[in-house]
């Protein structure tokens, strides 16, 4: 509380806020950003309902960041022995969505006004396929990037998104379908960026120093 008056890249109590999955789902709606559709629930009929619904086309996620300290919870495609054991949900609630056929990834690093994106080509590599994390490296991820630009239309969401969350700073994470949608996943709130800035120069850290000075 002492410190809320200082300079922030954001605010710890507004970042802790914007961890929760199911809010930044909620904010992204009400901004007009298209998301899979998603069930969050701890009920294994539900989910099986929703996985037979949607011909097993189904991916689960944690519904926040990992506890766990040096320990990523990846995104995982549902299988039918997932389903035959899905009783164990009752333990822990999380994010089932429908599978969205990616041409592309993007991963958007928004400092203040300024907006980094990057198209990410996980399809490549099938071990990137479902998760683009999948194959890390120390600073760095072993799947090919590429700075990009944005409709209009999804920049002015952006910045709209990051008003109503209250944030300064955050990654994006979204799929470019084949039909040339733009799909909302998450944003990491302490997302990293170096990386991103190692593949492409893109100035990130450039404007994190003017955002923290000015």
């Amino acid at each position: 509380m002492i410190f809320r008056h200082k300079k922030w890249l954001d605010n710890p109590w507004n970042v802790q806020i914007a961890e929760d999955k199911l809010f930044q789902l909620k904010c992204a709606m009400q901004i007009g950003f298209n998301i899979p559709e998603t069930l969050a629930t701890s009920d294994p009929i539900r989910i099986k309902n929703f996985y037979e619904k949607h011909n097993g086309n189904v991916v689960v996620k944690a519904l926040s960041a990992s506890p766990i300290v040096d320990h990523v919870l990846y995104t995982n495609k549902l299988t039918n022995k997932d389903i035959a054991q899905i009783d164990s949900v009752k333990m822990s609630p999380s994010i089932f969505q429908v599978y969205v056929s990616k041409k592309y990834e993007l991963r958007i690093t928004v400092v203040g006004n300024k907006i980094f994106p990057v198209k990410i080509y996980s399809q490549g590599d099938e071990a990137t396929s479902l998760d683009w994390r999948r194959k890390p490296k120390l600073n760095d991820f072993d799947v090919k990037m590429e700075q990009t630009t944005l409709p209009i239309k999804i920049e002015r969401y952006i910045h709209c998104y990051m008003k109503l969350i209250n944030l300064r700073y955050g990654c994006i994470d979204m799929i470019v379908t084949e039909n040339d949608e733009y799909v909302f996943l998450e944003i990491n709130p302490n997302g990293q960026w170096y990386f991103v800035q190692l593949h492409t120069e893109a100035q990130i850290a450039k404007a994190i120093s003017e955002l923290l000075t000015n």
